[in-house]
């Protein structure tokens, strides 16, 4: 017994080293980083791991923006051994964001690549320049100035909501996750959600499942490998998530395809220069053509504009 007990301790320690410690900074990172403000009572080795680790997790955001007002909109901590900088400082994250250079993501990124694919969000090298270069164009400022209706009406529809409640508790997160899906889909996919369909809702559930499951990997080292993982109970739970999430996805693009085959694409928007604007999806399925996009192209760019909008929401509700 105490030898496979030995064997199983054995492997654990092989694991955490090669997924945790396998990635060990150099020393002049470490000095760089031993002199940004941060808390000093956390744990060798496992750092912060340690607090977040043993909490629940709807305490995690909480506690982060704790640190982050004692420390200045940025702290820096260890979290298993791996030199980690938390920022909510606008200033510095644009030094990041407007990189051409800094563009590769962090390990942790990997846990929504199931999710997400190799979109935008998670690409990087020549594949983030160019898809950088072609979706640009679908964010101009004059789409939001056209989508100022459609934005108010379905705010009036969640502030209706909360209104009909007369004072009773209510769980706003679905409520606004609803209202935030529906701009998206009509603003950026050019498709308009029945208030009556149960896709929504359950999209926007699995959006919240989905990012709670992301992050308990994030907490947790002995799940971070996709190995482990699937041998858990959670990976077939959230195996059930991505299906729902990518099949809603699906779905928009099928509608918003079946409009482009029927010519009636190509809602457009008119600047003061007369040039035309699309909305996101209708750039999508136009360089769908001249670029060669497959399928898995377009849908993972739409699941990461989806995911973006839903995780604001999420961060929003938190504050």
């Amino acid at each position: 017994m105490i030898p496979w007990l030995v064997a199983c301790a054995v492997c654990v320690l092989v694991y955490l080293f090669v997924n945790v410690v396998g990635t060990v900074p150099s020393l002049r990172t470490i000095r760089i980083f031993n002199k940004l403000p941060g808390p000093d009572d956390q744990p060798f080795f496992f750092g912060s791991a340690w607090a977040l680790f043993r909490m629940d997790m709807d305490d995690v955001i909480p506690y982060v923006r704790e640190k982050l007002e004692k420390f200045g909109g940025m702290y820096a901590c260890y979290f298993m051994g791996l030199p980690t900088v938390i920022c909510s400082d606008p200033e510095v994250i644009e030094v990041i964001l407007t990189s051409n250079k800094n563009i590769d993501k962090g390990p942790e990124y990997s846990l929504i690549g199931r999710w997400l694919a190799n979109g935008l969000l998670l690409s990087t090298g020549e594949k983030w320049r160019q898809r950088r270069k072609m979706l640009t164009p679908s964010f101009h400022f004059k789409i939001l100035e056209d989508c100022m209706d459609c934005m108010s009406r379905s705010w009036r529809n969640v502030v209706g909501v909360f209104l009909a409640s007369e004072g009773q508790p209510v769980d706003p997160l679905p409520i606004m996750g609803a209202g935030a899906l529906n701009i998206i889909c009509e603003s950026a996919m050019g498709t308009v959600l029945d208030e009556n369909d149960d896709r929504s809702k359950e999209y926007v559930a699995a959006v919240k499942r989905a990012s709670r499951d992301s992050i308990r990997r994030v907490l947790n080292p002995l799940i971070r490998n996709d190995f482990m993982f699937d041998l858990t109970p959670l990976s077939k739970s959230h195996a059930k998530d991505l299906e729902i999430l990518h099949g809603f996805t699906g779905e928009v693009i099928k509608e918003r395809k079946a409009a482009f085959a029927e010519e009636k694409l190509y809602e457009q928007y008119s600047d003061a220069d007369g040039k035309k604007r699309q909305v996101f999806l209708d750039s999508l399925l136009e360089l769908a053509k001249k670029e060669n996009l497959n399928e898995l192209d377009i849908r993972e760019e739409v699941d990461t504009f989806m995911f973006a909008g839903q995780i604001r929401r999420l961060r929003l509700c938190n504050t």
